[in-house]
């Protein structure tokens, strides 16, 4: 099984939570084993609730929240995922709304990494644009830098500011 992550799940901060999650799912799936073993017959086990990220990462998987063997797959991948994946930050001037990180997210596994995990941060001075930093490179896209690069346009650009 390749443990594939959705979009909504996309920084290594959220894939702790899920994996915090799926250890008390799996606890709560061995208790109630373990309780049928001792009393001899099938109970029903108590419902646990599984919060939209983690439901989102079975959908996805194609894995029952009921699968403990498949659970503690999933599990161990995650942390593999987590641990070795590769991260990409971005710093902008504001956050996205959820559409856009979605968006960028997706783009992102399609074309760079399946399971490339993605950080947001902010830096007001940035003035628009982004900075995106992949391991030790950083790319510099914002406006200012821009600008920076290229003096001869920048008179032009104040000459049309008046």
């Amino acid at each position: 099984m390749s443990a594939r992550l959705p979009v909504d799940v996309y920084s290594p901060d959220q894939i702790g939570i899920v994996l915090w999650e799926l250890d008390k799912l799996i606890s709560a799936l061995r208790d109630t084993n373990t309780r049928s073993v001792v009393t001899g017959s099938e109970s029903v086990a108590a419902e646990h609730h599984v919060s939209a990220l983690l439901l989102g990462v079975l959908r996805t998987s194609g894995i029952s929240e009921r699968d403990q063997v498949a659970l503690e797959s999933l599990q161990a991948e995650l942390q593999t995922v987590r641990s070795s994946a590769p991260v990409a930050h971005f710093l902008l001037s504001a956050l996205p709304n959820r559409n856009f990180k979605r968006e960028l997210v997706a783009w992102c596994r399609q074309n760079l990494h399946e399971n490339l995990l993605v950080t947001f941060a902010t830096r007001g001075d940035l003035g628009g644009g982004f900075v995106l930093r992949v391991g030790s490179k950083q790319y510099d896209f914002t406006y200012r830098a821009q600008l920076l690069n290229d003096k001869k346009r920048l008179v032009e650009i104040f000459d049309n500011v008046r």
